[in-house]
């Protein structure tokens, strides 16, 4: 949709399985701000099985704080927003009844955090 706004999660794609977990807490870091203590593989697979070779990774962050500014390019282009999981479905319905899209890799992701402990 031309001239849509679109609420992506924070990502981390890569092709190569062997290097998954390598970009994860350098990424969260430049395009956030944020460092985590722990982070969880939780699940990847293709993004556009048949249309690209790229890999989605999902992650569960744990003991995220405030470490520093967003990288210099990230803060022109990302926007970062803090919602709890439990809040999370609310406050997107309510974006997408703004008009903004969500992608729908938000869902996988927090069906795939609640769905493990």
């Amino acid at each position: 949709m031309r001239g849509s706004s679109v609420f992506p999660p924070a990502s981390s794609a890569t092709r190569d399985p062997r290097t998954a977990r390598a970009p994860r807490g350098r990424e969260l870091a430049e395009e956030t701000g944020y460092e985590a203590a722990q982070v969880e593989l939780l699940g990847r697979g293709p993004g556009s099985p048949g249309m690209s070779s790229e890999i989605v990774n999902f992650y569960r962050a744990r003991g995220v704080r405030l470490a520093g500014a967003q990288g210099d390019r990230e803060r022109e282009e990302i926007r970062v927003h803090i919602v709890s999981p439990e809040e999370l479905p609310a406050w997107t319905r309510n974006r997408e009844a703004e008009g903004i899209l969500i992608d729908p890799k938000v869902w996988a992701g927090l069906f795939l955090s609640g769905s493990r402990p």
